[in-house]
Order: structure tokens, then sequence, then C-alpha cells
């Protein structure tokens, strides 16, 4: 369902509702577990949500945001087999559980903590009627004992186990007089007696947290959605928007008003002729004769029998369908970008780009995972193709809102006129799921997900893995962009679930490797450090051995994975500075072991200096000018320090001087041309060697 930050003042009128009604009434688990079907619905009253027996309602401002009045409350023959009796013992026993747990679940915290919103207890309910209704009326004795959880997970799926489990521990506080069969309150629990008992008591839970897309899914949904949306999705655009308001006339000749029929006739071939008509042009003004890939109707059944919408669309039904494809598009770019959880993409407005004047724009949207009922906003940086895209999805929902004459801020919208009143066009989208299913069709794109279901969440595994295999500091930066308050939920939970992420990452650096030897190779005579000799003289046995062919390139990767010891026997220490016996070692721990970057030494037979070095953008940058630069700076800081008298300073900012000197001549050269001409440096700095 559509999500909306609840005010401050909502949320305290709910907690001083429930504050007051425990007070006044000094209800208990206990009385609550025995309280009669009047003190259920005195209580009901007294909490605000409903008066009515058979009907329990979430008062509108409780709920912001959420159009559909019909789930706003929950009534007792939603619960009931067709055709029962409402009156009935068995319908008022039906009625008297749901109620009672409403009302624990309102009263006392659940599991979490925290009180459940009312939306929340509604959720709960709408899913445990639903199983009530499927297994029949009550017999005498038991109730919730009736189901168990792998017959809740059969039933319901995940969130019919999600909502036993809350009727489970609302059972074990004494608010409720039956539970689940597997759960037992405290202090009864009956002995056990494992004669005859067989090996599992309960079939066992086999479900696996949500992967990463496959990366073949990942690259063919990606171009395809980002070609709509770049290069289609402009003129369709306005397309739609010139032909839904091209005036039609209303009456006829005589002045007298034509029908409904006719004018909805006449409306079609206007707005039909716009679309036939329409010139069909990219961005860059070129004539948009065909597109790359071909789209499938979502509201055709198979694939097999059915045929791709034609290019250009020839009436304004084909545009809308496209429209609706467009949107999806829309959502698969912003979802993977984003990597936010469903009710956070829910809740952004049209108004939720931010400082797009800024060099990172960012979009602020609401979060509720790990701040309770009021939430918080947040804020996710956007690259500009997404800025882009949201712009455009800002421009569609309007669209469609005025065409429907349907007024909010809402930023993602229904295109379709299925379903009840209040979701008709231009109305808030409440759920993705049809809509990812949706764009899967119509680019013929599910066989790619190899088996699995598409899923909201696989969105934030697969920019976790995409971060983990690309960047370094990855858990930091995932944790940022998901919202995690815990490392290891970003890791473990993340990161690591994807069985084979470590092997990937390990093979990424690796490769990374040898092309950093590759890059050594081709700059043999720029090479600095105690294994620089080492490496040319190497390099001149493989020339020596195998002639003018030596540094071609299948013979030099050959080389350089041979010595690399296939990317696992060298290692990038800073910039511009390598190790070439990683796994060996060296001075930095006497040859035992692998080696310790935090004691790398000027003096090691493995060190290698390199010229330049890739910052994280991608750029090169030169070793030894930020060297120099950085040299210029610490001395700088070192005077300040000698004149104010700081010796702790002074003999910190020493020692960063001296693991600065020693590697490159350049290096050492300027330090003596510039500083050590300056007694109060020179000093401090007798003993030191440096390069010619």
């Amino acid at each position: 369902m559509g999500r909306s930050l609840l005010s401050l003042e909502i949320v305290e009128l709910i907690e001083h509702i429930r504050s007051k009604a425990i007070v006044t009434t000094g209800i208990s688990p206990h009385h609550l577990r025995i309280a009669s079907d009047e003190k259920l619905l005195e209580l009901q009253a007294q909490l605000c949500l409903g008066e009515a027996w058979g009907v329990w309602e979430c008062p509108k401002e409780w709920s912001p945001g959420f159009t559909n009045r019909s789930r706003q409350h929950y009534r007792l023959e939603l619960a009931l087999p067709d055709g029962t009796d409402l009156h009935s013992e068995p319908a008022h026993r039906t009625w008297r559980e749901l109620l009672r747990l409403s009302l624990a679940m309102a009263l006392w915290p659940g599991a979490s903590g925290k009180v459940r919103k009312p939306r929340s207890a509604l959720t709960i309910l709408y899913t445990l009627g639903h199983a009530l209704k499927l297994m029949g009326l009550p017999e005498d004795g038991a109730f919730w004992s009736r189901i168990d959880r792998p017959q809740a997970r059969k039933l319901l799926g995940k969130p019919g186990v999600n909502s036993l489990n809350t009727v489970a521990f609302y059972y074990g506080m004494g608010a409720l007089p039956d539970g689940p069969s597997t759960a037992k309150r405290k202090g009864i629990q009956s002995r056990r007696d494992r004669l005859g008992e067989p090996e599992h008591s309960e079939c066992p839970d086999n479900a696996k947290q949500w992967q990463p897309f496959p990366d073949t899914y990942t690259a063919e949904a990606g171009w395809r959605a980002v070609h709509m949306m770049s290069i289609v999705g402009p003129t369709l655009i306005d397309a739609i928007e010139t032909a839904a308001f091209v005036p039609v006339r209303t009456t006829r000749a005589d002045g007298a008003p034509l029908s409904k029929r006719s004018i909805q006739l006449i409306k079609k071939q206007a707005f039909d002729n716009v679309i036939s008509t329409w010139d069909w042009r990219a961005p860059d003004g070129s004539a948009l004769q065909d597109l790359p890939m071909p789209i499938h109707s979502r509201s055709q059944r198979s694939l097999e029998h059915s045929q791709p919408i034609s290019w250009p669309p020839r009436s304004y039904f084909e545009a809308f369908s496209l429209l609706v494809i467009l949107q999806s598009c829309h959502l698969w770019i912003v979802a993977l970008s984003f990597a936010s959880r469903h009710g956070e993409l829910l809740s952004l407005r049209e108004n939720c780009l931010r400082r797009e004047t800024s060099d990172i724009s960012t979009a602020s949207l609401s979060t509720w995972k790990l701040d309770g009922i009021v939430g918080r906003s947040h804020e996710v940086p956007l690259p500009d193709i997404v800025v882009a895209t949201l712009r455009q999805q800002v421009r569609l929902a309007k669209l469609a809102k005025r065409i429907a004459n349907f007024d909010g801020d809402h930023l993602w919208v229904r295109l379709d006129t299925r379903g009840s009143p209040e979701e008709r066009i231009g109305s808030p989208i409440t759920n993705f799921a049809r809509y990812l299913q949706g764009f899967n069709f119509a680019f013929d794109l599910t066989p790619l997900l190899e088996n699995t279901n598409a899923h909201m969440h696989r969105f934030r595994k697969t920019l976790a893995r995409i971060v983990a295999l690309a960047l370094v500091h990855a858990p930091k930066i995932l944790m940022d962009v998901l919202g995690h308050r815990d490392e290891q939920m970003t890791v473990m939970r993340y990161i690591l679930s994807d069985p084979g992420i470590l092997v990937e990452i390990e093979e990424i650096s690796r490769e990374l490797i040898i092309l950093k030897g590759v890059d050594a190779v081709g700059k043999l005579e720029q090479l600095q450090g105690k294994a620089a000799r080492t490496l040319r003289e190497r390099v001149a046995q493989h020339v020596k051995r195998l002639g003018k062919n030596a540094l071609e390139p299948q013979n030099l990767r050959e080389f350089v994975e041979a010595m690399t010891e296939h990317g696992a026997g060298w290692a990038i220490i800073g910039p511009g500075k390598v190790c070439t016996g990683f796994k060996k070692g060296g001075l930095c721990n006497d040859i035992n072991g692998e080696a310790n970057p935090h004691y790398c030494s000027t003096d090691c037979h493995n060190q290698l200096l390199l010229p330049d070095y890739e910052r994280a953008d991608g750029t090169f940058a030169s070793s030894i000018v930020e060297a120099i630069d950085t040299i210029d700076y610490v001395v700088d800081h070192f005077l300040k320090s000698e004149k104010r008298g700081e010796e702790m300073l002074v003999a910190a900012l020493s020692g960063q001087i001296r693991g600065l000197l020693g590697q490159w001549r350049e290096v050492d050269q300027h330090f003596q041309n510039r500083h050590l001409l300056n007694p109060e440096v020179k000093k401090h700095f007798l003993q030191v060697v440096l390069l010619s």
C-alpha cells in the first residue's frame, strides 16, 4: 500500500488515545483474553477504531495519501466463507477473535518493540481473514490453533507466516485464548513425549534471501529501459498530450448536444488521427522510424501467440499502451539507482528533486524501516540520467492526472482502467509488482531471470553487487545508499548474500593487478624502487627468449600473469606504489607470511614505484607530483609547529616527511633543493640519505 509520513501531531494523538485507554480501563493481556463481546466493542470505540460489531475502521487522518477508502476498514464477511450467516455463532466467534487480536496490536508493542500502526494492523487482518475464509468456519475449541506455519506459508506465502507470528506473539503474551499449533505460552507448555516422534515435527523453512538480478538480465533490461526513457519517451508524451486535449465538437449542426456514445466516437477518431499523423522524432531531431527491440502489449496473455506493438503506433490506444510501458521503464531505472525499499519509492512526490543546480542532484523520499511510525525524510544522490528520468516521470504523472482530472502530488500513477473507481487513471500506485512483471513481459525478459521471480528488493541487492564489484570502500558507500546503520547488515545481508560475489571480487582484483603489471612493463624505463631492476631483468630475459614477438598482447599478458602469480602475488599499496612480493612478504614481515602494507619500507626489494596512478574517478595523476605537493604541505605545517614549540606534533610530521623520502628521485631532489636549505628543517633531517 502507498505510504505517507504521519505527522507528529497524529502520532502523539494515537499514543495519547492508547495510553488513556490502558489507564482508564486497567486493561491487561489477561483481561483482554477473557473480555466479553461488549467489553471488546467498548475498547474498540475508545481506541477510535470503529463502533460497529463486525467492522474495524482506520480513521482517514491516520492514513494520509491513501485514496482507496475500501482498504481503510475491514468487515467480518471478508473472513467468512461465501453465504455464511453473519449472525451465526461461528461468525460471531470469528469476529471476536479477530477483534481481540486487533485490540492487542493497538494496545501493546509487538515483537519489534513498537506498537503497530493502524494500517499495518489492517494489513494483518486482511491476510489472516483470507486464511480463515479458506479454512472454513471454526468448530468448538480450536481457532488459531487450526493453522500452523507450514499451512500459512502454503496458503498465503511469507506474509501469512509473518501474520501468524504476530498471533503467536500475543498468544505468548497471554492476550489471546488460543494460538497457532506451534505456539505455547510460557509456564503451561506440556511435557514433550519423544517416543515415536518423527525426526522433524514441521517442514524446515527453506526460504532464501532475495538475490541480485542475473548480470545478463540487468544488462539487457537496462539498455532497453534507458532507450525507452531517453529516445522514445519525450516524443511519446508529446504525442499523447497533443491527442488527449485536441478540441472536439460536442453538439450537432442544429446545436443539440451529442450523445455520450457519439462524443466518445468523435474523440476516438480525433485522438487516433493525431497519433497516426504524428511526426515521430528522437531528441536529436532524427526520424524515429523503428525501435531496436520488439515490445509486447502487457494486455496479451502469452508471448508465444502475441504480436509486438507496431511502431510507430497507429492509434491512441497503442500509444497509451506504450505510455504504460514507459512508466515501467522509469520505475526500473529509478529502482536500481535508488536501491530503496518498496514503500520508500512509493513515497516519492512530484517535487522530490533537490539540489538541481548542484554538481550532484538528490531526491527526497520517506523511510520508516529504522525510524518507526513517524519515519523521516531521506535524500538520495542521483546521476544525471536518473534526474532526467524523474523529470520525465513528473511530466507523465501530471499528464495522466490532467487527463483523468485527478488531484494529488504522487509520482507514480495508474494508467489503466481496471479495478475499483478509486483505482482509476491518475490515482496512486499502491504496489509495483504488476508493473515490474509488465516490464519484463513487454521486452520478453522473463527467461533471463533464470527461473526466479522479479521482486523490488532485488534492485537493492543488484546495486549492492555492482558497487561491491566496482568501488573501493563499498560497505561504507552502501551503508549510506541503502540507509543502514549497521555495517554488518550491509556486508552480511547484502554484499555477501550473493554466494558468488567473493569469487568475483577476487577475480576482478586479480585482473586489475594483471593490468597494472602490463602497465608497468609499458613504462619500464620510468619505474623506480628496489624492485624496478629485477623487473627489467625479467622482461629482458622474456624478450631474449621470444624475440620480436615477446611484447605482442597475448605473449605479454601470459608473461605478466606468470610474473604476478595470476594477480595474487602483487598488491597495490598506495598511489603509484606496488608490492611485487605480496604472498611472500619482505622487510614488512621479516619474510614470514603475507606482506603487511602498513609497514611497507623503501628499503624492501619488493617495492615498485610507478610514475602515475589512477584516481577513483578514472583519471590519471602523477605519483611524483602528488608526493611533492604532499611534502610541501606537511613541511609548511611542520615549520608552524616548530615555531609554536609543539614537540609531539613536530615529531609526527617529521615521520610523515621521512615516509615520503627515499622513494622517487625527483621528490628527494625537490626536498633537498627547496626545504633542506632552511636550517629549521635541516637540523631534523641530518641523518636522512636522499636519492640522487
